[in-house]
């Protein structure tokens, strides 16, 4: 997607023509459940925070102001409930996920639908075995094509903060790929 037409779409949304959510709809699902994913570590109740998301955004109408890209803003509304998701779990003491046996294999045909090649779905496989920090500075950055302030921005860090997360994770991924059999090349 070029440009941010999130937020054209849903303005266009707010002044009354339905398609526009189901432009952004469109547009940010699957990369929405992916980096909710992250968080969740179960497919199906990152898919239902997604809906819940868009649910926001048709129902409660939050005000967008143009601070932040489009992509940002509904990002981060997307990790504040994954969030709250965590935490009503942990009180009331609920297992979050299951132990599901075709996790894995629903996890990797998330990421081809989303990423599209086995060069990356390996690289999908591998930010999952990193320290959580360094795979969702990455995710956020290379594969989902937010900006470091943009990345900092979801993530509550400074700029600085991402810099050395994507610095620190891009190593710590390279030797992940490194130790499962990867040939990394240098380009």
């Amino acid at each position: 997607m070029n440009g941010d037409n999130g937020a054209e779409f849903y303005f266009r949304y707010l002044k009354g023509d339905d398609g526009g959510i189901e432009d952004i709809v469109r547009a940010y699902k699957d990369g929405l459940i992916f980096f909710i994913n992250g968080y969740i570590k179960d497919i199906y109740i990152a898919e239902e925070i997604t809906e819940d998301v868009f649910f926001r955004l048709m129902v409660k109408k939050p005000s967008y102001k143009a601070k932040y890209s489009f992509k940002t803003w509904l990002f981060t509304i997307g990790k504040n409930m994954a969030l709250d998701y965590l935490r009503k779990c942990k009180t009331s003491k609920e297992v979050v996920g299951y132990e599901n046996p075709n996790a894995e294999y629903e996890e990797v045909s998330l990421a081809d639908r989303v990423i599209r090649n086995e060069d990356r779905i390996a690289l999908y496989e591998a930010l999952a075995k990193l320290p959580e920090q360094y795979g969702q500075a990455l995710k956020l950055t290379y594969l989902l094509g937010f900006t470091n302030e943009q990345a900092a921005k979801i993530m509550r860090k400074s700029k600085r903060q991402m810099e050395m997360l994507v610095y620190r994770g891009k190593i710590a991924l390279k030797k992940q790929l490194q130790k499962e059999g990867f040939m990394y090349e240098n380009r």
